[in-house]
């Protein structure tokens, strides 16, 4: 690929887990772990609780993200 941004979009993590770890993020506020354990077990959780539509979702928006960012030229992105 010749196009710098096409570059960023396909060889970094910015679109492709977008769609999970900001959901991520957004479930986490104000969770604590007393240890590993724990953590291990309710991120097993989330992701086994994600509905089926939420992972059609993210792969559904990865061709807008990709050209939101590809006609940015690389600039970041805030939603």
């Amino acid at each position: 690929m010749g196009n710098p941004a096409a570059s960023a979009v396909f060889s970094g993590p910015y679109t492709t887990d977008y769609h999970l770890f900001r959901s991520l993020s957004n479930h986490m506020r104000g969770v604590t772990f007393d240890n590993e354990e724990d953590l291990k077990n309710w991120l097993k959780n989330f992701l086994d609780t994600r509905p089926s539509d939420f992972w059609r979702n993210g792969i559904d928006t990865l061709v807008e993200r990709w050209e939101d960012v590809v006609n940015s030229n690389g600039e970041y992105l805030i939603d």
